[in-house]
């Protein structure tokens, strides 16, 4: 009996907003390789909306990292989903005034909450990419429901994630 049920899954679907205001995109449409070609793991983009500069928690978690310059952070949330957002394509030369942060490695934050933000005129005028993208590093599927929509923080209904875990 016991191999009768050896590959049934399970899937557990969790609910997170959106980091940032944008217009979503598909991961395979982020543009930089090896994200659109998922050799890392899934997710999605946003290409951020110019009149907005805050970025902001997608989970209630906590912080884990942020990069020097302010332009990536991980988030470990309280349902064990390991986030990684990282605002702007090639943008790891820029220094940390393009990326205000508003939090600090072992904060405590709440879905919606601002953590950081981008100075997306200046990031144009040096001539980088603005589309910016989470990723779920503890190997969460991403379905989205709307492609090319506009979401902010408040919008939690654009995708859903799924982690599928053997049950035997």
């Amino acid at each position: 009996m016991r191999t009768l049920f050896k590959n049934l899954k399970q899937e557990q679907l969790h609910t997170t907003s959106s980091f940032a205001h944008g217009e979503v995109l598909p991961v395979t449409q982020v543009p930089i390789k090896e994200f659109s070609q998922k050799k890392w793991e899934d997710g999605y983009g946003l290409l951020l909306n110019l009149d907005e500069d805050t970025i902001y928690s997608p989970v209630n978690g906590e912080i884990t990292a942020i990069s020097a310059n302010g332009n990536a952070y991980r988030i470990m949330s309280e349902e064990g989903l390991d986030i990684y957002i990282h605002l702007g394509v090639d943008t790891e030369d820029l220094d940390r005034t393009y990326f205000p942060i508003k939090c600090a490695v072992g904060k405590k934050v709440s879905m919606g909450e601002a953590i950081g933000g981008i100075q997306l005129k200046r990031l144009y005028a040096a001539h980088k990419c603005p589309v910016s993208y989470l990723l779920f590093l503890s190997g969460e599927e991403v379905r989205l429901r709307e492609h090319h929509s506009m979401v902010g923080p408040d919008y939690t209904d654009f995708f859903w994630c799924a982690r599928t875990e053997k049950l035997i």
